[in-house]
């Protein structure tokens, strides 16, 4: 299945799924679908059909080690553990029932199990495919099912052409070129003379490209499409350090910081700004609402800290996402109400390293999340998830056992009450300061049609078409 530019889940390779108890799951794959074609098959055909075998072998690929996206069914699948300590040579949770039929098994329900498997990382491929090709596998070949294929990859290029065996409707395109252009401004000059057709537009060349007062375009013969992503940027607190274990002080931080003002000078309006952090419209989910800013309640919070925990607090920032003009902002606002910030700045790998190591009080990060689906986001606030993704060391009994519970509710209303009362009380702890949402500006050719962006920051290119 698959998630459509409007946030709903859609059949793709799968066209049913059922469960009795929302821990056994039946999946009806689509008949008749074709995998790209490629020497890889060594039959006469050059391709074959998918089967449920393929699916299984895709799945158990996934859960290798050195695979970043083993998390998807390591807590969730049962029969993992004997797998990744080669104890058993297949998962137990995963069942061939027939050609057309998986059976997945989990150690216990989830009522939103079928969002991890919408993620365009859990693809699906033949499982003679690693084998067959060597080394070559995943490099210079790769072999799916959707409806473009791999004709080459090289330094800076990669082409994709139309696959002609695909289920769907066969897309409007026969050829897709990627360009990797790494200079901005050569990446926009190359838009704005036609010779590339679709980019995304970086923070940096906000102000080239729109007005600052409309937001509009102010490049002729170019469109814009600007989509909220699911991603939050906050700050966040180490609550295992001393410096920020005090409410107040962080209470001072949630209150002094303008969000709005962050978003309109280190982002040019490109975010929303927000309170929680699961984002607004996914399942239907309404997020918390209002503006908290609130300098002169910042200083009453402040005046119940003691002066030495006022002086010289680090923020940790580093160099992506604009953390250090971020930084610089919040810097600025606390400054304002009393409360003395200084920025220590690192690269972002040696930054991740720092907040899991649990070395700095304060550090300014983001989420980009993985799945469609809110429950999961609770994740980095359950205590069994310290370092990561619980970054902060938060720990509240009420809400880890809230949070285990929420696969158990079938309801889906109830499901999403209960979700939003965990992100009330987690805000009100504080383990960290959310800010803002992104919005993906892509901006294409005035003659492309049909493009559609996720809140994945997904390009669908399926239905896209260039006007003559």
């Amino acid at each position: 299945m698959e998630i459509d530019a409007r946030g709903r889940l859609q059949p793709a390779l799968a066209v049913e799924w059922k469960t009795e108890d929302g821990r056994v799951w039946r999946f009806r794959l689509r008949q008749g679908v074709y995998f790209h074609p490629s020497p890889c098959f060594r039959n006469p055909g050059g391709t074959r059909i998918l089967e449920a075998a393929d699916v299984k072998a895709s799945f158990e690929r996934l859960l290798r080690p050195e695979s970043t996206w083993a998390f998807a069914f390591k807590d969730s699948v049962e029969g993992v553990e004997d797998f990744l300590a080669g104890k058993a040579s297949h998962v137990s949770g995963f069942r061939v029932k027939a050609p057309d039929e998986l059976e997945v098994v989990l150690k216990q329900p989830e009522a939103g199990f079928v969002y991890k498997l919408a993620h365009p990382a859990v693809g699906v491929f033949p499982r003679e495919g690693p084998e067959n090709c060597g080394e070559a596998w995943g490099r210079d070949v790769a072999i799916g099912t959707g409806p473009f294929r791999l004709e080459s990859r090289k330094p800076g290029e990669v082409v994709l052409v139309r696959h002609e065996k695909y289920w769907g409707s066969p897309p409007a395109l026969k050829r897709l070129v990627f360009r990797v252009i790494p200079n901005d401004r050569i990446r926009l000059l190359e838009l704005r003379q036609g010779r590339i057709q679709v980019m995304s537009l970086p923070i940096s060349l906000i102000p080239e490209v729109l007005d600052p007062q409309t937001g509009k375009l102010k490049v002729e013969g170019l469109r814009m499409q600007a989509v909220p992503i699911y991603d939050v940027h906050f700050i966040g607190f180490n609550l295992r350090d001393p410096a920020v274990q005090d409410i107040h002080l962080r209470r001072a931080v949630f209150y002094g910081v303008n969000r709005r003002e962050i978003i309109e000078k280190a982002l040019y309006g490109a975010a929303e700004p927000v309170i929680g952090f699961i984002p607004e419209g996914m399942q239907g989910y309404r997020g918390l609402s209002g503006d908290p800013y609130d300098p002169n309640r910042a200083r009453e919070e402040l005046r119940q800290v003691p002066e030495s925990r006022r002086r010289d607090l680090v923020l940790l920032v580093h160099d992506r996402a604009e953390s250090e003009r971020v930084g610089q902002l919040v810097q600025a606002q606390l400054e304002a109400v009393g409360l003395s910030v200084r920025l220590r700045k690192v690269d972002f790998n040696t930054a991740i390293s720092e907040v899991i190591r649990g070395n700095v009080p304060m550090f300014s990060l983001w989420f980009e999340y993985v799945y469609a689906a809110p429950e999961y986001l609770l994740e980095a606030f359950m205590s069994s998830k310290t370092p990561a993704p619980n970054l902060w060391g938060y720990s509240n009994p009420e809400v880890d056992r809230a949070a285990t519970d929420l696969p158990l509710v079938r309801s889906p209303e109830e499901r999403l009450n209960r979700i939003r009362a965990l992100e009330a009380r987690i805000v009100q702890d504080l383990p960290a300061v959310f800010l803002y949402r992104t919005r993906s500006l892509v901006l294409t050719t005035a003659r492309v049609r049909g493009l559609q962006v996720t809140s994945w920051n997904r390009f669908i290119l399926k239905d896209v078409r260039i006007e003559q």
